[in-house]
């Protein structure tokens, strides 16, 4: 793993040189290159290529690699359409790895940007929850009632499930 200069938390890998025994606790895991495990797309669109490829390292469970490939999608394809949903996935990964302040940044940048896009409904409900788990239940509780009365139509469709949980975590009055 090649570091710039900076603190170790600022070093790039180079996603396609990154090789699965040089993983921490790899456990004498093959030398295979990350993409011969996950596969880069080939769509046409760099930019969609670029967050379908963060997004299928994070199913993979390769967080690090996917914080990492999100991020260089947000520098170099900060204007796609994809970008609510790289913001969003961010938060995630970093929420994921124990990170929820850093996460409610990204969130809230996500939500501000463009409270009309994909993932701005979705962002705002894990900005409650990265308030959650930093203590600060009446933020979660302030953003879960933005939430409902910005996106109520979406509490019904996919976003019901996570509302309820986050609302019930909250104890919102």
């Amino acid at each position: 793993m090649e570091e710039l200069d900076g603190p170790a938390s600022e070093a790039r890998v180079d996603l396609f040189e990154y090789h699965l025994h040089d993983r921490p606790n790899s456990g004498g895991a093959p030398n295979l290159p990350l993409q011969q495990l996950v596969a880069y797309p080939a769509t046409g669109d760099e930019g969609d290529d670029a967050y379908t490829y963060g997004f299928r390292l994070w199913a993979a469970a390769y967080i690090l690699e996917a914080q990492l490939q999100l991020e260089s999608f947000l520098e170099n394809h900060a204007a796609h359409w994809r970008a609510t949903y790289a913001r969003n996935l961010l938060g995630r990964t970093l929420l994921e790895s124990g990170q929820p302040r850093k996460a409610a940044g990204h969130f809230l940048e996500n939500y501000r940007a463009d409270q009309n896009a994909a993932r701005a409904p979705d962002s705002l409900l894990y900005f409650a929850r990265s308030m959650i788990e930093l203590g600060e239940y009446g933020r979660a509780c302030l953003a879960l009632s933005r939430f409902k009365s910005e996106f109520s139509d979406r509490i019904r469709e996919r976003l019901a499930d996570l509302h309820r949980t986050i609302t019930r975590d909250a104890s919102c009055p």
